[in-house]
């Protein structure tokens, strides 16, 4: 676009291009339509006072104004605003008056502080840059340290250890300071099942070198923000990696984070030795679905077979239906609702499904003409900053998307869940919610009470449930013990499953599609209970034996250990 210039007009900041070069179909639309009308046109000093100063504008949306940008040619002027549904209403009304089209849009998110902060303290800080012993690996065993609930498992390179995770079970103190301390440690994600003895690990170690990406880092400074001794722990001893780069401990072992598609920042460990290929899955997902990066591209160009794949278990008995058709149901649902006057709630992880579903519905909202106001609870607001500040975890048809001028993260329609108050509603602005499941133990707000009565109001609930009271939404439909009847729409429920049937967990089919295409002589499941892994061991091996002869399945429960790999003295020596 050619920029004319650049100014500011009562303290608003001002950008004019001769014409815009990145258009949504929605701003396509209009230009068409423009160029039926020649009304008479002000100047762009006048017009910008105009939506200042009019008080035929309401005045709390006046001074949500942020910024405009001027398209000279095409007689638009984008107003970049936090909430303004009249000044929407009266767009073709204030273009025949003034000449210039109000293209009602959203100011930007604000650049996340934390991801700031972050790369101010670490600059150019290199993991390739520390020293670890040389040494010729002899052997390679893995131990299960898993506390309850979590996930820690112990990788050996002769007594050289990596901690894949930091869920621990660990309660002795002569525990901690013998033999189990590790020298790397690995943290595939921000949930806390994976980082859950990061406390622990402050108050007993020092100077353990911790690993993962850039994002998870941001989030586990955010989820943390209260524990000083993890934040200085961390600002001395963090090395976030960039995706896919290789990296050495040493002559004989190199590292790769590869995209794991689970949650914001999520990784997959890749290790490589001169004998044996390992690649660690923590949670995954294979398949992108905006605004995560899936597991697949990562996986394709491993091109195995590997040695040792320990995989992520907890649903591989579970078949899910497609998230993308699930989005694309609960999204229709939801605009249906909206148009009936019906407010919508939805409860689920601000990390993963809050974010996808926001901006999945984002572009709905777009191409429907809705300006139906959004809350976002202040974790997910967060949550976005930060992944806005770290480009490599958002896909390309996200990146693409922002780059044309259709940026979910620039949206007027974003509030923050801790200024909802339903009463100031009207039914014909009813709200769209966003809200916490990790949260959701105790009774919701009163106000919440209001969707909860309203026979035409849609509840859904996404991702695993967590609590007693959202266990009883989804199979019950009742709330509290029935105290308070749930009269509203709970999209997808089924009175028979414990869960919602989707989730960004890999199921059976994801999990063999990883297996297929990896080939391992080691497989080693974990992240579910005794049963249910071995189930999978035993309805793979009466299955798929034949065309996976030399593959060792191992189940990976609390202090199980497995010799991986050991190599002959002879060999060592040559």
């Amino acid at each position: 676009m050619e920029l004319l210039r650049e100014w500011s007009f009562q303290d608003k900041p001002v950008a004019e291009y001769r014409k815009s070069q990145h258009r949504s179909k929605n701003y396509y639309k209009i230009v068409n339509a423009l160029k039926n009308f020649k009304p008479n046109k002000l100047d762009v000093e006048s017009a910008l006072d105009f939506f200042l100063n009019s008080d035929e504008i309401p005045r709390t949306e006046r001074q949500g104004i942020r910024a405009f940008t001027v398209f000279h040619e095409d007689s638009i002027i984008a107003i970049h605003c936090v909430w303004a549904p009249t000044l929407y209403q009266m767009c073709q009304a204030i273009f025949q008056r003034i000449g210039w089209y109000p293209y009602v849009t959203g100011c930007h998110l604000p650049d996340s502080a934390i991801s700031a902060a972050t790369d101010a303290w670490l600059e150019d800080r290199n993991f390739n840059a520390l020293e670890f012993p040389e040494f010729k690996i002899s052997e390679i065993r893995l131990k299960d340290v898993s506390g309850e609930g979590g996930t820690g498992l112990l990788l050996y390179f002769n007594n050289f250890k990596v901690l894949l995770d930091c869920c621990l079970n660990l309660t002795d103190s002569a525990e901690w300071d013998s033999a189990l301390k590790p020298d790397v440690i690995f943290i595939s994600h921000a949930h806390k099942d994976h980082f859950a003895s990061l406390d622990d690990f402050t108050a007993h170690f020092d100077a353990i070198p911790f690993i993962m990406s850039h994002t998870t880092l941001d989030l586990i400074l955010y989820f943390t923000k209260k524990d000083p001794s993890i934040k200085r722990y961390l600002h001395a001893n963090a090395y976030p990696l960039i995706f896919d780069d290789v990296y050495f401990i040493n002559d004989s072992i190199s590292i790769q984070l590869l995209k794991a598609g689970h949650y914001p920042g999520a990784a997959m460990l890749s290790i490589f030795t001169p004998n044996h290929r390992i690649l660690y899955t923590g949670d995954f997902c294979l398949y992108d679905l905006t605004p995560l990066k899936g597991a697949n591209s990562g996986i394709q160009n491993l091109n195995g077979p590997i040695n040792t794949l320990i995989l992520d278990g907890q649903f591989c008995q579970r078949t899910f239906p497609s998230q993308t058709y699930f989005l694309d149901k609960a999204c229709e649902a939801t605009v249906q609702t909206l148009q009936a006057g019906a407010p919508v709630l939805l409860i689920g992880d601000p990390g993963t499904w809050q974010l996808i579903f926001y901006i999945k519905f984002f572009y709905y909202l777009t191409q429907s003409g809705l300006r139906n106001r959004i809350y976002l609870d202040s974790h997910t607001i967060e949550i976005m900053k930060i992944l806005r500040s770290r480009h490599e975890d958002i896909t390309a048809s996200l990146s693409q998307r922002i780059l044309r001028f259709h940026d979910p993260f620039v949206s007027k329609l974003r509030q923050d869940l801790a200024h909802l108050n339903l009463t100031n509603h009207s039914p014909r602005d009813p709200p769209i919610i966003f809200s916490n499941s990790n949260l959701y133990s105790d009774p919701p707000a009163p106000l919440l009470a209001n969707i909860f009565q309203n026979p035409n109001a849609l509840l859904i609930i996404t991702g695993p449930i967590r609590s007693d009271a959202l266990q009883e939404l989804w199979t019950k439909g009742t709330y509290n013990n029935s105290q308070l009847e749930v009269q509203c729409t709970i999209f997808g429920r089924d009175e028979f499953a414990r869960d919602p049937p989707f989730c960004l967990h890999a199921d059976y089919h994801q999990a063999l599609d990883v297996i297929h295409h990896l080939r391992p002589q080691n497989l080693c499941l974990f992240h579910g209970t005794l049963n249910y892994l071995t189930g999978f061991k035993e309805t793979f091996t009466e299955r798929f034996a034949p065309h996976f002869p030399t593959t060792d399945i191992k189940i990976l429960q609390s202090n199980a250990e497995f010799l991986l790999h050991n190599v002959d003295e002879m060999d060592l020596d040559e």
